[in-house]
């Protein structure tokens, strides 16, 4: 009985650590489409987010850090909702969660593994 008891234990505690899983290990494309803030809503695990500029001042994208070296950014169709230029670099992150998802990049170690469009 005891022995019953354990294995029903450590099944339960793998599924459990399973469901922990940063979303490098998970279907992404159905993000496609869909605001950030669901993304982070439905994956909210990370680390830490940022704001990522591809020019200087020219918000990109956002880059979501979670352990194991999973790294996804989140890149938007186009900015709808915050202005993607600041000089000063002082975006309003809650505008960015706004925005609608053009395309994902995923990375492990930092290292580009998927390009999802």
């Amino acid at each position: 009985m005891k022995r019953i008891l354990l294995l029903s234990l450590l099944v339960l505690a793998c599924q459990h650590e399973r469901s922990k899983q940063p979303p490098c290990a998970k279907n992404l494309e159905k993000y496609l489409n869909s605001s950030v803030k669901s993304f982070l809503k439905e994956n909210p695990s990370y680390q830490r987010i940022t704001i990522m500029d591809s020019k200087p001042g020219l918000a990109h994208s956002l880059l979501v850090v979670y352990s194991q070296g999973c790294t996804i950014e989140l890149i938007p169709t186009q900015f709808e909702h915050m202005m993607p230029f600041d000089t000063c670099m002082e975006w309003n992150v809650e505008e960015f969660k706004k925005e609608k998802i053009g395309s994902i990049d995923v990375y492990s170690s930092d290292k580009l593994i998927q390009r999802i469009e």
